[in-house]
């Protein structure tokens, strides 16, 4: 039975995970903002030790895409894409956004983007409601009510709502389950909004 990586470096979670074919069995996810190139390989290294796993145990690899840090989007991806054309197997990546709102329905993600703008996504039990965009803060009520989002998840501390954590790591292995590998590992590129 194969393995899969689950790697997301895209904002100030650090968070590494391995699932087996039914379930997630290690998982680590913590705040390392601007720490993550530091600390990536290690905890990749870490997880392997910790269940007696090689590199050949994995069958696919599932990172974040972004939107979010510049630097820290390139950091996941990047292991991804070497590991995955390396090792000869799938990659599959998802977007941030998509990541936070996991299976919940009616759900919109958000993650700060400096200057009163975010970066919204709209989810209805993993499938997107509509792309995600780049908005500025005073729009993201009306876009909330125009679409009947009911359930809120990331930085909403910056839309006055209560903050909530996130299992990143759970939230992408069941996404994984939804969406297609790359059909091309070497022209992956990182989902950057601009505004």
């Amino acid at each position: 039975m194969g393995h899969k990586l689950i790697i997301d470096t895209s904002n100030r979670l650090l968070s590494i995970g391995i699932a087996d074919d039914n379930k997630v069995i290690y998982k680590k996810q913590y705040e390392a903002w601007q720490k993550q190139s530091e600390f990536t390989i290690k905890e990749i290294d870490n997880a392997l030790k910790n269940l007696k796993l090689s590199l050949s145990s994995f069958d696919e690899i599932i990172v974040g895409k972004g939107p979010g840090s510049y630097t820290g989007i390139r950091i996941a991806l990047t292991i991804g894409k070497v590991m995955a054309y390396a090792l000869s197997i799938p990659l599959k990546t998802i977007s941030s956004l998509q990541m936070l709102c996991g299976l919940m329905p009616r759900c919109l993600a958000i993650i700060d983007a400096r200057s009163n703008r975010a970066y919204i996504g709209l989810y209805d039990k993993g499938k997107a409601i509509k792309g995600d965009s780049i908005q500025y803060l005073q729009d993201i009520e009306n876009i909330a009510e125009e679409n009947e989002i009911i359930n809120f998840v990331g930085e909403t501390n910056l839309i006055n709502k209560e903050v909530y954590d996130v299992d990143i790591v759970e939230n992408m292995y069941l996404i994984s389950k939804l969406i297609t590998p790359e059909v091309n590992v070497n022209i992956v590129t990182p989902q950057y909004l601009k505004g």
